[in-house]
């Protein structure tokens, strides 16, 4: 998807330099939009405009957006890629106080946290497409490695559903994207390190891995760029009839219809 049908557009992805962030924002800017990205460490070799913030900061946002405004004087397109898993596994007993504040802080609060900083300048402009990426496991939690995670983007799920309804008049429409198993570097730093715990081949650990999730029906991980296509669908003029909608990205792996 190469053509430019996003030109004009400012778009910002958080978590944008690697994995699916990375993704969407090459995909984003080969459509024509101009692209910003931001994390907390800056990379090597930035590909797209880069704007250090640290989304878990309420500070570190407004900072962000207040540069954002004032440079390009709007956002059209934003994409709340940031988060991830941070608690362990271990089942209900394993976390602790701690680490449930500090997943929900990652993975909930920060997407409130960018939205209440930038969609008022959508809602002023009566457009804009805000898209925040959650996870299949919100629907399917697996306990003995990412309860704190599951848990935690079901209330995000529940948010970006209210949200959509709150702002769909003003013009602005607010969508899910809901990704399986993914094949980023940190997925494979996850295999890596369970392979070496049981001493097996990452390509058995691999397998067992994905058999764990209930299997994948069409036999494999996705890659960051098949989740990339979906956003670059949902943002564009192609979906404008589409909001509080949650789209799979899994390969079959969620096992009913939703």
């Amino acid at each position: 998807m190469s053509n430019q049908k996003l030109t004009g557009n400012i778009a910002l992805v958080t978590g944008g330099t690697k994995g699916i962030g990375k993704a969407i924002a090459d995909q984003l800017s080969a459509q024509g939009a101009t692209v910003i990205v931001t994390a907390r460490n800056e990379p090597e070799l930035p590909d797209h405009e880069f704007i250090k913030s640290n989304v878990t900061n309420a500070e570190s946002v407004d900072a962000l957006a207040e540069k954002i405004i004032r440079k390009y004087g709007k956002i059209d397109i934003l994409i709340n890629n940031a988060g991830g898993l941070t608690g362990p596994g271990g089942g209900y007993q394993t976390p602790t106080d701690e680490q449930w504040m500090n997943e929900f802080n990652f993975n909930v609060l920060s997407c409130i946290r960018v939205d209440r900083a930038f969609i008022p300048s959508m809602v002023a402009q009566k457009s804009g497409v805000v898209i925040h990426i959650t996870t299949v496991s919100a629907y399917k939690p697996f306990h003995q490695f990412n309860l704190t995670y599951a848990t935690v983007k079901s209330a995000l799920n529940t948010y970006s559903k209210g949200l959509a309804n709150e702002l769909a008049s003003s013009g602005v429409r607010v969508n899910l994207v809901s990704p399986g198993i993914i094949n980023t570097e940190m997925t494979e730093l996850f295999i890596e390190n369970k392979a070496k715990e049981s001493n097996t081949s990452v390509e058995q650990t691999t397998q067992e891995f994905i058999e764990s999730a209930g299997g994948i029906p069409m036999g494999r991980m996705a890659s960051t760029g098949e989740v990339a296509n979906v956003v670059s669908f949902l943002v564009s003029d192609a979906a404008s009839y589409v909001t509080g909608s949650n789209y799979y990205v899994d390969g079959g792996l969620f096992p009913v219809v939703q």
